[in-house]
């Protein structure tokens, strides 16, 4: 069953009344009046809001096309001279009343609203209730009868009466959802205009969001139906976000991967998204790239992701501005280490420094463990590390 489709109680068409705040689209909430409409045996149905502050109408559709273009008409002039607001401004929101239970013949035979406005329209009898008011919004609903029906009977009102609390209640959840709604469209725009790869990861690391820099450092995987990152997510950098949603602490990591541009440095800084704050650690860890291992199985686009519980940035790392005199001066390296360091900080493999260098792949290995040495280093990752958050050279070197 769907809007529209001839619901038979106001269960049924309160339900979908409130789906309908997913997707506030007039498509979709004129079915659900238009449904409200069969339950109450009325003709058609006028919302209207006003932003108080601005002093203007924000909200204003009919569900009847034949008198939808009176809605202009209605917001240009005859608003100020609308009867039916004051009598909705003395009682209370969710009140439901009934035209003629103020308003006589007598009245509505002179006045200007009725007689050059509404009445030439077709409707003539009304029954409406406040349906928000606050200081910023004044909504009202109104379902109309046309010329030529009676006046609305106590079952309409006592059905009438059961519905409107469902009105208030979802106009207010409606502009609710409309703040979440813009704040959320103003964060994805922001993180899709970022350089850097944003992920952001649930409590069992399944990807709830990727941003479109973040795209290029995922590959799908076929056999899984998941995603994988392309490059350096092995178990060391798993167990890394495994502590960030787990401990609450960020982390930032250095790494190395392949690109379409060749080998790169990356910076990984992992940040916890729980709801009740964190604590911000102060590490720096190391990891050694592996293409091939996946990032866990539970990673996938499988459906039921629960809250955000972590943050991913990726941020390939610019190629450092060093040159070999500088190392040599800084770190005492010689000429042929100073050589191998400068390219092996740019992205190139020990397999690549042996081949461009045209030198044995065991040489290239004792360079660089002279070089990680030299540097301060534990190991190759450490080495990976140092490279990537080794300060820029001061301008002019260092001879």
């Amino acid at each position: 069953m769907s809007p529209g489709s001839h619901v038979s109680d106001v269960d049924a068409m309160t339900c979908f009344l409130y789906q309908s705040i997913l997707d506030p689209d007039l498509g979709r909430i004129i079915p659900v009046f238009r449904d409200m409409e069969r339950l109450l045996g009325t003709d058609f149905t006028h919302v209207v809001a006003w932003n108080r502050k601005e002093e203007r109408i924000c909200l204003n559709f009919v569900t009847e096309a034949s008198v939808s273009s009176a809605a202009s008409l209605y917001e240009s002039y005859y608003q100020h001279v609308d009867p039916r607001r004051g009598i909705a401004a003395a009682l209370d929101t969710g009140e439901v009343f009934a035209c003629h239970d103020y308003l006589d013949h007598h009245y509505v035979s002179h006045n200007e609203f009725y007689q050059d406005f509404l009445i030439p329209l077709g409707p003539r009898y009304i029954m409406a209730a406040n349906i928000a008011r606050n200081d910023t919004l004044d909504a009202h609903v109104v379902v109309n009868y046309v010329q030529g029906r009676p006046e609305f009977s106590a079952s309409q009102r006592a059905k009438f009466k059961r519905i409107v609390p469902h009105l208030v209640n979802w106009i207010d959840l409606l502009s609710k959802f409309e703040v979440i709604l813009n704040l959320t469209q103003s964060f994805e725009a922001g993180l899709s205009a970022m350089q850097d790869g944003v992920i952001i990861f649930d409590a069992c690391k399944r990807i709830g969001y990727v941003n479109p820099a973040g795209h290029q450092y995922l590959r799908t995987n076929a056999a899984g139906g998941g995603l994988r990152l392309s490059f350096a997510f092995e178990d060391a950098i798993e167990h890394a976000l495994e502590r960030v949603i787990r401990q609450r602490i960020a982390l930032k990591l250095a790494t190395r991967g392949s690109t379409p541009s060749g080998p790169a440095t990356f910076e990984i800084s992992m940040v916890p998204l729980p709801r009740d704050g964190f604590t911000v650690g102060n590490e720096t860890t190391s990891v050694s790239p592996n293409a091939e291992q996946p990032v866990s199985s539970r990673v996938s686009f499988l459906g039921h992701f629960s809250s955000s519980a972590a943050m991913v940035v990726i941020k390939k790392l610019q190629p450092r501005r060093k040159d070999g005199a500088f190392l040599r001066a800084q770190y005492g390296l010689t000429p042929a280490e100073a050589d191998v360091a400068v390219a092996f900080i740019a992205g190139a493999t020990l397999e690549r420094l042996a081949q461009s260098r045209k030198t044995a792949l065991s040489t290239v290995r004792t360079q660089i463990r002279a070089i990680t040495a030299k540097l301060g280093a534990s190991n190759l990752q450490d080495l990976i590390r140092k490279a990537a958050l080794m300060p820029d050279e001061p301008r002019g070197g260092s001879g």
